[in-house]
Formats: structure tokens, sequence, C-alpha cells
């Protein structure tokens, strides 16, 4: 199995993970940690290293709310040290896909499936698909 961690500013993470386990169960390997007012990289980095330690699978995948912002930079230089992946953008749609998948996907396969939800999770309705 693929452990997960939620990395985003303030409490974003923790509010995805409560909305995860509302619609899909308690979540063994799945963690939240948002970057607080005052934490620096180098604290955002060791929360991470913390939660992977305390969790009992080999690959983990980061989701950060922005590319390039604090949480995507601190998660990038741990992937760079460690076997993680670093997904951007992370949405309810994309925990979902990955929570649900992650047992009987291979990595590849759960790659292409997050990255399909992605771009189908996106929708601009307009006032005439309403009608």
């Amino acid at each position: 199995m693929t452990g997960g961690i939620i990395v985003t500013h303030a409490g974003f993470a923790e509010g995805l993970k409560e909305a995860v386990e509302m619609i899909a169960g308690k979540q063994e390997d799945l963690a939240a940690i948002g970057l607080r007012e005052g934490d620096g990289m180098e604290t955002l980095m060791e929360k991470i290293r913390e939660a992977a330690k305390a969790m009992s699978c080999k690959k983990i995948w980061l989701f950060c709310d922005m590319f390039g912002a604090t949480p995507c930079n601190a998660g990038c230089m741990l992937a760079s040290q460690e076997d993680y992946e670093v997904i951007t953008g992370v949405s309810l749609p994309i925990l979902l896909d990955f929570v649900m998948s992650r047992t009987a996907a291979d990595g590849e396969d759960l790659r292409g499936s997050i990255e399909q939800t992605a771009g189908e999770a996106f929708r601009w309705i307009t006032k005439e698909e309403l009608i």
C-alpha cells in the first residue's frame, strides 16, 4: 500500500483528511500537515519526516496544495532524498481516488488514475448547463 501525507497551508490538509474519512472511512497511513504562521521550511520538513516514520508503508506520496509554495518546496526537498512522490493541486476528488485505489493499483496505474481524476474534477459549469 502507498502512504499519503497531505501538506498544505493552514488547516486545509486537516479539512481534506476529515472529508476523505467522512466519505471513505478511517484511513491508515494517511496524515495531514498544515504549514502554520511562523513555521519555517525545516520545521515543515521535520513534520513530514515524522509523519512518514509513523507509516507502515515504504512508498509515500506527498499531496501539496500549490506548486512552488513552501509545502511543495519542502516536499520536493525531501523527495530528492527519500522515495517520495510529490503531487500538487490536491483536491478531494484526487485524495478519494488515491485512498480507494492505493491498495489495488501499482504505482503507474495509480498515477494514471489520479491524473485522469484531476483532469475530470475541474469543471466550469455555465448557466446554460443548469437549465
